[in-house]
């Protein structure tokens, strides 16, 4: 497979896949490649032969690469964390969340890293939806993006796909999966989830896609000089004897090298050498690193993070250069909650079509997380314990009128909230502090709305 995936991602290969790209022969002349060139002008997508083959690639060196298993394990670890929760300030929504997250056929907690991982190694995620018709549960697969050979959508809207087209083996035909907006009513359908798409296009592109030529190259460079410095290693002793008779002698003395620390008493006549290859192994430490640097930034990592400490770095140098890479885990794992969200809204939405729960306009479904930076928790942790002290008072005295104070209170806790929940949680705290000035025992707790109360009958 290691060998394989070198000579798919040798020079040749790459020369042969950027004519492709560029419309070239080998002579730079322009090819008529209407098969394949009219797809790129329409979609701006590559054909699905080099797709098919970057792909391929890409699973090959996450297999028998460690540096890129190590890019890909540090997005998950980094966009993952400790887990990412669907979650709903209505309590009959939230037990319905739990079902659908636990249930032993989804187990969305453990499938979803698997998912992350096809983000940074595919681009793409193409997950699949089905109903029980029985008790309106339902369940959530994945296509994986090699499998996924075409997309249908609409004739004015490529972002709005209609039809995923499935390769089957044994199959000539594509099977095609409906989507959300063309699925009927208890039908399975498909989705797309796709990161690192360029503008006008419609399929999706893996972090590792950029890294893998230079995988090859540090993958080749790294063996060369293993075999030239294990080369290096090798020698052989040289027995001269002054006379040509004393030869056949030699030999047979010498016909076993003698053993390390062993005392060899000989005539003067007869010189003893040691003989190794010469061979020039410059030292090539800085071609190891730029070619280690390549892989680092195509896979938004810092070298230091791939077992290279580097020279001269200093805090600060070490500080950005991880600033850069947080940034990017950030947005990723903004990216990966919305999808949840959308994953569970379209549970919802499809368990209540059928009667599974009761459907609320807006079942209000978000995500919990932990930051992706630790470091940053207990800062953001100690500022808002000030802050909400000091909204307290505010509060009291009755002079937060416009929210300001919450807003902030939660800017710095470094939580996105809807206004809706944000009027609410003002609503309480302004109750409590009534209830508190009033001295009254009675209580005006506003806290769960009517629809918050629903028990399991109500679900039904």
């Amino acid at each position: 497979m290691a060998l394989a995936w070198r000579i798919a991602t040798s020079r040749m290969a790459i020369d042969a896949t950027l004519r492709d790209f560029l419309g070239e022969d080998s002579q730079g002349k322009s090819t008529s490649r209407a098969g394949w060139a009219s797809t790129y002008d329409a979609t701006k997508d590559r054909p699905w032969f080099q797709r098919h083959e970057n792909l391929t690639d890409a699973l090959a060196a996450w297999r028998t690469n460690p540096l890129a298993r190590r890019i890909v394990n540090l997005t998950r670890d980094h966009v993952w964390g400790n887990g990412i929760r669907p979650t709903s300030r209505i309590n009959a929504v939230q037990k319905w969340l739990d079902r659908f997250w636990n249930h032993e056929l989804n187990n969305m907690g453990e499938r979803w890293p698997v998912w992350i991982d096809a983000l940074t190694t595919d681009g793409e995620v193409f997950p699949t939806f089905h109903q029980n018709e029985v008790d309106g549960m339902v369940f959530v697969r994945a296509l994986a993006a090699v499998q996924v050979e075409g997309l249908k959508w609409r004739a004015n809207d490529y972002e709005q796909v209609t039809g995923v087209g499935q390769r089957v083996p044994g199959q000539i035909e594509l099977v095609w999966w409906p989507t959300l907006l063309t699925a009927e009513p208890g039908q399975s359908f498909a989705g797309q989830f796709a990161v690192n798409k360029p503008l006008g296009a419609t399929r999706g592109d893996g972090d590792l896609a950029t890294a893998l030529p230079w995988l090859a190259f540090y993958s080749d460079w790294l063996e060369d000089r293993v075999e030239r410095n294990a080369a290096l290693s090798k020698f052989y002793y040289e027995v001269a004897v002054e006379n040509a008779a004393d030869v056949p002698d030699a030999q047979q003395r010498y016909k076993n090298p003698p053993a390390d620390g062993s005392v060899v008493v000989h005539s003067a006549s007869e010189k003893h050498e040691v003989r190794q290859p010469k061979i020039g192994a410059d030292d090539a430490k800085a071609d190891g690193f730029a070619l280690k640097s390549m892989v680092a930034v195509g896979g938004n990592v810092p070298n230091f993070w791939l077992g290279d400490p580097g020279e001269g770095n200093t805090e600060a140098t070490s500080t950005n250069m991880t600033d850069v890479s947080y940034r990017h885990y950030e947005t990723r794992q903004g990216y990966v909650r919305k999808r949840i969200e959308e994953t569970c809204r379209i549970a919802y939405t499809l368990a209540a079509a059928q009667g599974a729960i009761r459907r609320y306009a807006d079942p209000g479904i978000s995500t919990d997380v932990a930051d992706v930076r630790r470091s940053d928790n207990q800062a953001l942790a100690v500022a808002a314990r000030d802050i909400a002290e000091a909204f307290a008072k505010v509060l009291e005295a009755g002079l937060d009128r416009d929210e300001r104070t919450i807003r902030m209170i939660y800017k710095f806790a470094g939580e996105d909230l809807p206004d809706s929940e944000i009027k609410q949680i003002v609503a309480e705290a302004k109750a409590r502090a009534e209830k508190k000035n009033n001295g009254s025992g009675e209580s005006t707790d506003r806290g769960e709305s009517d629809d918050e109360q629903e028990t399991e009958d109500d679900e039904g």
